[in-house]
Formats: structure tokens, C-alpha cells, sequence
């Protein structure tokens, strides 16, 4: 199984429950950005942000250059739904990490990564 099919098949069959790396609160990550990055204009790239909660807290706080990135569509897509309509406000990209293959933002002020590299488990992929 390479790794896309791989995380499409957890987050279509797991609950954010049933996963370790689940954080229910992003608290944590929302006071190092809001520290390092105050200015809600700032563009913040949240890596293998999937269906984390960070994007709801960042919206809420007012950030408007927010970008999402996971490999597996279904873990954003759970991530939109929750959001509903404020879903909208933030850019969604689908790429794996390793070969982004332009789709990222070519410029960013923050890059955050909970847990991304943990997975790269490849020297070539860190």
C-alpha cells in the first residue's frame, strides 16, 4: 500500500479517537503562532493538517492567509464539514509533502508541522 492509499484508508475507517496523534485542543500550537506570528495577515501553512482542530482556532483568531495541507483528502474533508461554511476561508491542498509538485504557497511566514515528520520515515523524505 503506498502511503496516500495508506492514510485515505485511516481516515475513512478510524475515528479521530481511535488515532494517537488526535489533539483535541490545538491550544498549544495556537500560542506558539499567535506568538511568533501575531499579525493575522501572516501566511501560515499548517503540514499534514488533515482534520486537525488548529485551522478552526486560527480562523477564529482572525488569521485570513491560512493553508492546510495533508496527503489524504478524506482527513480534510472531515475537516471541512466540522467547519461548515468557514471552511471556505482557508486553502486546502492536497499533496504529499515530500513532492509538492508546486502546489504549496511559495512563500510562507510560518510553517507548522505537529506531526508530519514523525512519519517520514525515509532519510530521503525528511
Amino acid at each position: 500500500m503506498n502511503p496516500k492509499e495508506h492514510w485515505e484508508d485511516i481516515y475513512t475507517t478510524k475515528q479521530p479517537s481511535e488515532v494517537s496523534w488526535t489533539q483535541a485542543d490545538a491550544g498549544l500550537s495556537l500560542q506558539f503562532i499567535t506568538q511568533v506570528a501575531p499579525q493575522r495577515t501572516a501566511r501560515i501553512l499548517d503540514v499534514g493538517g488533515g482534520d486537525s482542530s488548529l485551522v478552526d482556532a486560527l480562523l477564529a483568531c482572525g488569521y485570513s492567509d491560512v493553508t492546510v495541507n495533508d496527503l489524504s483528502a478524506a482527513a480534510m474533508q472531515r475537516a471541512q464539514l466540522r467547519l461548515g461554511a468557514k471552511a471556505h476561508n482557508a486553502k486546502w491542498v492536497e499533496a504529499d509533502i515530500t513532492q509538492p509538485n508546486g502546489t504549496l504557497p511559495k512563500n510562507v511566514d510560518l510553517w507548522h508541522d505537529r506531526a508530519v515528520f514523525h512519519f517520514l520515515t525515509k532519510t530521503a523524505d525528511r
